[in-house]
Parts: C-alpha cells; structure tokens; sequence
C-alpha cells in the first residue's frame, strides 16, 4: 500500500526545493532588473517618449536654422564611411570604433 507519511515527506521536499529554485531564479531576474534600471537612469542619450516624439518634430525646425545636414544624406553618408578604416563594409562588423571627426 500507499505509506502516508512517505507522501506526506515527498510533498514537503517538492515544496521546499521548487521554492529553493524559485527563490534563485526570482534573485537572478530582480538583479537583472535593478542592474538596467540603474543603466537606463544614468543614461545621458535616453529621453522620455514625448520629448523623442517632440524632437522628431523639432528637427525639422532646427536643421535649416543650424545647417544641419538632411537626413537622407547624413544616412548615406554614415553608410559610405569605413570608420576602422580596413576597407571592409563596417554595417557587418560588429565592434566598429566611432571617431566622430570623420563623420564631419
């Protein structure tokens, strides 16, 4: 037969052990979490979505006034631009230095 205290005993080492590895991964995904919150707060180039929506906008206001370039050929331009300098398209490179004084 069926021993009751067996199952009584198998039950609460279920429990305990799917809470032992709940208790981990819940630890593992809040550290996540709190480790890209901090990122994202210290963030200087993220912006709330209204002010995204409102610079879009804004540039187009702002590009002639300040000699901006358009944005089609800013584009182009930084698609032509072998940044590292090896000949070699950098759009399928992954890690491409970015020296900002050759993209003027």
């Amino acid at each position: 037969g069926f021993d009751v205290t067996l199952g009584l005993y198998l039950i609460i080492y279920f429990l305990m052990v799917f809470s032992l590895l709940l208790n981990f991964f819940l630890a593992i995904v809040i550290d996540s979490y709190a480790s890209v919150k901090d990122s994202v707060k210290e963030c200087q180039i993220e912006n709330s979505v209204l002010w995204d929506i409102c610079a879009v906008f804004l540039y187009l206001a702002y590009a002639p006034l300040r000699g901006w370039p358009h944005r089609g050929k800013l584009l182009t331009r930084l698609m032509r631009t072998d940044l590292d300098q090896d000949g070699r398209n950098d759009e399928d490179q992954e890690d491409v230095p970015l020296p900002w004084e050759q993209l003027v």
